[in-house]
Formats: structure tokens, sequence, C-alpha cells
């Protein structure tokens, strides 16, 4: 038995069968626009056509962020044509075909084509056709068939429910700091890129029912960090969809965004963060709009809630070239696994800028120099660790001269830890402040910052200097 004919008394059509029904459906279906807009510019009736409502144009603001405006009469939406009326349900075409997919079980099977499921039935078998055509049309730039420009759409659509598993490209913009490469790989799988005009434009469509806010928030990057070629299951419709609006689906790549983020908050010191994980699928899709790209958003939140108070109309940092590579370095370090004091160094750095640098990030500080530097839990913590600091400090001078005396500092971090432990309804104010000279105070939880940026920049870059031991044996020396 030949396998088509194998293929047919299971129930299971062939790909070659089924374009060829697809074609003929959308031809038809390009006909009837055609002949509809013919009537509307012979004024013989009324214009049919309705449009897509909120539909984003991108222009840049002078801050060099994007800015984008809606317009509900922009791009005509074909596929209203045929989903609010009544006169296209018995397209002859159209028909041969929902017969064809019904009576094909890997495709009910895939979509959960019950009969009680009247309006997924339908959809799924007979007025999906509307929205390939409205995409479809879109994408060629008018109604008329061309066997080029169906074929990669007929591949999209066929390969959405016929494969087991499916690629996607995640793309995680990263908010208010401006890059001075188009492109770069940071790690295996890793890229830091621009975001093109095309995945901007898909990016606030697809999150045009944000608050203004956030929509104001997520508009403001430039670039993304980019994980390409991920697998998304695909045994059925539901198990697909549980998978792309599933934070944990992707942890794996939310662990490494950790890793990212603090490295570039370790070499710049500038607040940043990400709101959303783009998920946009590599060559296959059975949910068009116009000719955007599509893509699921993820909302997964990690940036400091200061972001929503109008940082979008300030300028965003522009990072130096020279310290992508310090970022691409200290990103490879980590996800390679090493020092577990390291990891808690960097963990405890997102969560202070994550937090606005509040007064309880100094407890986060302490805890990430004592991972950093002390060794062992006996003794006077304030000691060892201005002894530490101050042997690193002598090998990596630090540029804030108020480290010359480091004791007084180490001393007013734990004095001012206690006094959060303590509760204290003073911590915004005179004990938040270390004075120095007669006239110079600094902000212990800045300074604390700044510190254990320095400490973690040099300890990556100097590995040797890792081991607390290390920094004794130099002190013993005199170094």
């Amino acid at each position: 038995m030949r396998a088509d004919a194998k293929r047919n008394e299971c129930g299971i059509m062939g790909e070659k069968e089924i374009k060829e029904l697809v074609k003929k459906a959308v031809d038809d279906g390009l006909s009837i626009l055609r002949y509809q807009e013919e009537r509307v510019e012979q004024e013989e009736i009324a214009d049919p056509f309705s449009f897509y409502e909120q539909f984003p144009f991108l222009q840049w603001a002078k801050n060099g962020l994007p800015d984008f405006s809606y317009s509900s009469v922009a791009k005509i939406k074909y596929s209203n044509l045929f989903l609010r009326t009544n006169r296209y349900n018995d397209i002859q075409s159209w028909k041969v075909l929902q017969e064809a997919l019904l009576s094909n079980k890997e495709y009910v099977a895939f979509y959960g084509l019950t009969a009680e499921e009247e309006v997924a039935r339908n959809y799924h078998t007979y007025f999906f056709i509307a929205d390939l055509i409205d995409h479809y049309a879109h994408v060629y730039g008018k109604p008329e068939y061309h066997e080029k420009a169906f074929e990669p759409v007929f591949q999209a659509w066929y390969g959405a429910w016929s494969k087991n598993e499916l690629k996607v490209d995640v793309w995680v913009p990263i908010l208010f700091l401006h890059f001075p490469v188009g492109e770069v790989e940071l790690g295996p799988g890793v890229q830091l890129r621009q975001i093109d005009d095309a995945r901007q434009l898909s990016k606030a469509y697809f999150g045009r029912h944000l608050n203004s806010k956030m929509q104001q928030v997520f508009a403001s990057a430039t670039h993304a960090l980019v994980f390409e070629e991920w697998v998304v299951d695909n045994a059925s419709l539901d198990a697909r969809n549980d998978f792309l609006n599933d934070p944990n689906a992707f942890s794996d790549i939310i662990e490494h965004l950790a890793y990212l983020m603090g490295s570039l908050r370790v070499v710049t010191g500038e607040e940043t963060g990400y709101g959303q994980l783009l998920v946009f699928p590599a060559g296959w899709s059975d949910q068009w709009a116009a000719d955007l790209l599509p893509c699921f958003p993820i909302e997964q939140h990690h940036f400091p809630a200061s972001f929503l108070n109008q940082k979008w109309k300030q300028t965003p940092p522009k990072i130096k070239e020279k310290d992508v590579q310090d970022i691409a370095d200290i990103y490879k370090s980590l996800s390679k696994g090493g020092r577990k004091s390291l990891e808690v160094g960097v963990q405890k750095l997102n969560s202070i800028y994550l937090n606005d640098q509040s007064p309880e990030s100094m407890i986060d500080i302490l805890t990430a120099l004592e991972a950093l530097l002390l060794d062992e839990v006996h003794g006077d913590p304030v000691y060892k660790l201005s002894m530490r600091l101050g042997s690193l400090l002598q090998i990596a001078p630090f540029s804030r001269k108020e480290a010359n005396d480091i004791f007084k500092v180490v001393e007013a971090l734990y004095k001012y830890k206690l006094n959060i432990l303590k509760g204290s309804s003073h911590l915004n104010g005179k004990e938040r402040k270390i004075s120095f000279y007669p006239k110079k105070k600094i902000d212990v939880v800045s300074f604390g910052t700044d510190l254990l940026r320095h400490l973690l920049l040099t300890f990556f870059k100097n590995p040797q200097m890792q081991e607390p031991a290390y920094l004794d044996r130099q002190l013993i020396k005199g170094v």
C-alpha cells in the first residue's frame, strides 16, 4: 500500500494534499477581497472593510528611546469582511477544506475539536482562513495570489500544528540603557542585539493592553538579550499555550538573566532591568495581526519601582564599548559556575538595585561583603572586613577617597544594619550619613553599593584574589 493511501486510510492527509486545499481557499478569498475593493472604487457600495484597533507606529524621542503612537484607521483588517458577516459562511473551497480538516485525526486532536466546542471547531476548520488571508495580503502588499508569497505563510501555519516541537527565539528588552553595538555575542546561545523596527512594533501591539505607565516602561529599550532556538512543547494547542504563558517554562533563561543583569550592574553601576520575555515563533504561526511578527509576551518584572515615575523622559546612559566585553567576561564566569560567594555577591547587588538602594539594602550589602571576604564565623567581623578590605584597596585602589578610612566605613555599615534590624524610624535621615570631613558627608547605602561593585569587579578580573587568605598574606607582606 502506498504511503499516501495509508495516511488517507488513517484519516491523516499529507502535506501536499492539504496545501492544495488551502491554496484554493486562499485564492478564492483573495478574489472576494478584490471584488469588494472594485465595487468600492466604482462607488457601487459603501466601504465594507474595517481597521485594526490601536495599530502602532514607531517614532523616536529626542532621548533616543522608541516613542509609539497608535491609530485605529491605519491598517485594514481584511479578515473582518469574512468574520463579521454571514454572507461568507458557505464558500465552496472553504467548505471542502473544512471537511478535509475535520476528517484529519491529527489536526482534530491537536486543536481539540469536539462537537461541543462549536466556535473553536468552526474557527480552526473554516474561519482561520480569513486571518491567514489577512496576514498574506499585508505581507505580500496586495490581495493577489502569488506562489512564492504563499509558500512561507502556508509552511508557518502547517508547521504550527504538525510538529511535536517548535522553535522560538526569546528576546528580553533591556530597559533604559543605550549600547554602542548593534550585535555582540555575550556567551554560548546569548547575544546582545539591537531591537529591529519589526520587533519593536510587534512588542508594542501585543502589549497594547497594558496601562500607559507600563507601556512607557516596556517601550524604553533599544537593545535586547536574545536566546535563540529554544524548544516549545507542541503536543497540542493547549500544551503549547500553557508553555508560552508560563514563566517557569523559561526558568533557565531567567536564571541566566540574573547573571546578565548582575554583570551589567557590576560593570556600569547603572540602573536597568527588564519587564518582559518576548517569545517570537521561529518560522511557524497560526495567529496573525496584519504584517506584524507573531509575538507572545510574558511579563516578568525585574526593575525598580522608580522606573514607573516617568523615567522614560530621561536620556538613558550610554554604555562604553569596552564595558560590553567586561560584561560578557563576567557573565561567562558566572554561567560556568565557580565560587558561590561571587554568585551571592551578584544576587545581592541585583536586589540592591531592584529595591532602589533602600535603607534595607544595607543588609544585602553586608551579606555580600561577608560572603566575599569572611571565611569563618569566629572573631570580630568589623575588624576582619576592615583588614581584608584595606588589603584589597591597597592592591586595587578605590576611586572614592572615603575608603582611606575603611574601618570607620565598615563600622558605620554595621551600626546602620543594627538600626535597621531594630526597626529605627530615622533610617532615611541622619543615620544614613557618615561624616568624614568637617563639610563632607556620604550616604552609607550609596557608598556600600559602590564598594560592593568595586570588590566584585576586582575579584572577577583577578581570580587569584578571591581567596580571603590571599588578602591576609598581602597584608602581612605590607603590600
